[in-house]
């Protein structure tokens, strides 16, 4: 939580502040400080649009509030550079300031000075940035504007070149010069192409299809994302063939079980005594920490946090419970492998069980997230993890009182559930799942970012 005074006036300077807040790694809002261009580029368009509708409207008051929210944009966008150390908001200001006076050598003396002779804005623009042919002219118009105000652009540009005309009789006549040039100029192979397809419509048809179909496919990256998931595959399908084959073939395994338990005894160098106190230990600690957090949940729950608090709540220490848990793995492998004898049955229970606190607590913590603000593929592999992490935890704490082959279950579960995440359709299900939030009133709207990110392609 950051301290904010009101205030009465406010500048460009305090939006830059409360952006860099906004976007701090660690108090942030967990929304803003996840956000990159990429995930907010169409907010960026949606806000120009509303602010031209309000320009059309001549509506002040909705005006105002509009080109806020695209100069939010602009700094939105610095931040991101800023944190990134190659420009801030100083920079941008600058660049624009220095093109103003430039391209004004009618009201400032120091641009006159500079530009003597060149009155013309666009030919102010190309000694700006150095265009001195059509092809650094045409370059220039962006290609993200509409089909037909870029084919405008590109026309009014190539004709200040003397290489189109602008009104529709030059037209007219640069197409039939074109034409004719066609005619006299075509070599033999493109004149069969066009004699097949004038023969037979449906040849030119099927040559059209298979255009569109290979175009498709090479923009659809839904295709590309299945041909890189295919390339990945086959060399761990490899190994994982000659594994399992190799297996199969053995007559016998290459090393007994009585060479590793011989090679083991002499590893054993941790005394039960030394282990004991290290596990005790820890589990003083574990109690400790386990009652600290109980007590903030139970503190925090009656108080009514708004989503973004709650949010970094449940969020906060999530990762590092899983850390937790995987170090008690390690412990236990430890133990077991080094250890000259075996914890008492008591300790390593309670050991254990704190493994399996750990993990309901992250469990809550990340169904909170969940409820907030949906699902991810983040969140569901995490989740996944998380669960894998639970049963390992419940195997450690069955194998304390009764021998099974504890690692041989962990490791079937992990591969089975593994599969099973696998040969579900987790992206069109997390789409579903965000979508019915909408739906159902808990979004105003999805996470577009979230769904593209999942080959949802509907625009917003």
């Amino acid at each position: 939580m950051q301290d904010w005074t009101p205030r009465e006036h406010y500048t460009a300077e305090d939006l830059v502040e409360i952006i860099r807040i906004l976007r701090d790694g660690e108090n942030g809002c967990p929304w803003d400080k996840v956000q990159t261009h990429a995930s907010i580029r169409k907010n960026f368009l949606e806000e120009t649009c509303e602010a031209l509708e309000a320009i059309d409207a001549d509506d002040p008051v909705m005006m105002q509030e509009e080109l806020g929210d695209v100069l939010m944009q602009v700094v939105f966008h610095t931040v991101i550079e800023e944190e990134r150390g190659r420009f801030d908001m100083e920079k941008v200001c600058r660049e624009v300031c220095e093109k103003l006076v430039f391209r004004h050598p009618n009201i400032f003396a120091s641009s006159a000075a500079e530009n003597a002779g060149i009155n013309s804005w666009d030919a102010l623009k190309n000694k700006e940035k150095g265009r001195t042919t059509l092809a650094d002219e045409l370059d220039t118009v962006p290609a993200t504007l509409p089909a037909l105000m870029r084919a405008q652009k590109l026309q009014k540009r190539a004709a200040r070149f003397g290489c189109g005309p602008e009104d529709a009789a030059g037209a007219a006549r640069t197409l039939d010069s074109a034409k004719a040039a066609w005619d006299a100029q075509q070599t033999a192979e493109n004149a069969g192409e066009l004699l097949l397809a004038a023969a037979d419509a449906n040849f030119a048809a099927l040559g059209q299809s298979v255009a569109d179909w290979w175009n498709s496919l090479l923009n659809n990256i839904k295709y590309i994302d299945t041909l890189m998931y295919i390339l990945l595959s086959l060399p761990v399908g490899a190994w994982l063939y000659g594994l399992v084959f190799g297996a199969l073939r053995r007559t016998e395994p290459p090393t007994t079980a009585a060479q590793c338990t011989a090679a083991l005894e002499h590893a054993r160098i941790v005394p039960r005594s030394t282990a004991t106190v290290a596990v005790a230990a820890l589990c003083g600690v574990y109690a400790l920490f386990f009652a600290v957090q109980a007590g903030e949940w139970f503190a925090a729950a009656p108080l009514g946090l708004s989503a973004p608090d709650a949010a970094a709540f449940a969020v906060d220490g999530f990762w590092e419970l899983q850390k937790i848990l995987l170090l008690n793995f390690g412990v236990l492998a430890g133990v077991h492998f080094l250890g000259r004898a075996p914890l008492p049955k008591a300790l390593a229970a309670v050991f254990c069980g704190f493994g399996l606190a750990f993990a309901a607590l992250a469990a809550g913590k990340l169904a909170v997230y969940v409820v907030l603000y949906g699902l991810t593929p983040r969140r569901v592999i995490a989740g996944w993890f998380l669960g894998v992490l639970a049963v390992w935890c419940v195997l450690a704490l069955v194998r304390v009182f009764r021998a099974i082959p504890a690692a041989h279950i962990a490791i079937l579960v992990l591969a089975v559930s593994f599969t099973v995440l696998a040969c579900v359709n987790m992206k069109q299900r997390i789409i579903n799942a965000n979508l019915a939030r909408v739906e159902a009133g808990i979004d105003e709207e999805p996470d577009w970012g979230v769904l593209w990110e999942c080959g949802y392609r509907e625009e917003p």
